[in-house]
């Protein structure tokens, strides 16, 4: 996790966001899938709270698609969120360990980084 923590900064750094700020979301919250909110409307609630939070800043994503899954998959769930400045397929644990992810991640991220 460590590591972890230590790359989102390092991203957040690289966009000239020192003091930017991380979520992170587990989901779901129950293994359990028939424990109300826990379904892919919950997420999507949960979620579309956490992007208003936000407010104007710009939103990245990473690893929202689970291995396997298309864009068609997960266009319930981007439908309900602004619109994403950067959307990587990767998660933070795919990016620390793999130097060609986090440079092909930079070059997604360079043009916002200089705006």
């Amino acid at each position: 996790m460590r590591l972890q923590d230590a790359l989102a900064l390092n991203i957040l750094k690289a966009l000239g966001c020192p003091g930017g700020r991380r979520r992170d979301l587990s989901w779901p919250v129950f293994s359990n899938p028939r424990i109300p909110g826990n379904g892919n409307d919950g997420l999507a609630e949960v979620l579309g709270e956490l992007a208003r939070e936000f407010g104007d800043r710009k939103l990245i994503l990473l690893g929202v698609a689970a291995e396997g899954d298309s864009v068609e998959d997960t266009r319930w769930l981007r439908a309900r969120l602004p619109a994403a400045a950067a959307d990587f397929p990767h998660t933070l644990a795919g990016l620390a360990t793999d130097p060609s992810r986090k440079k092909a991640l930079w070059q997604v991220l360079k043009p916002l980084a200089y705006h």
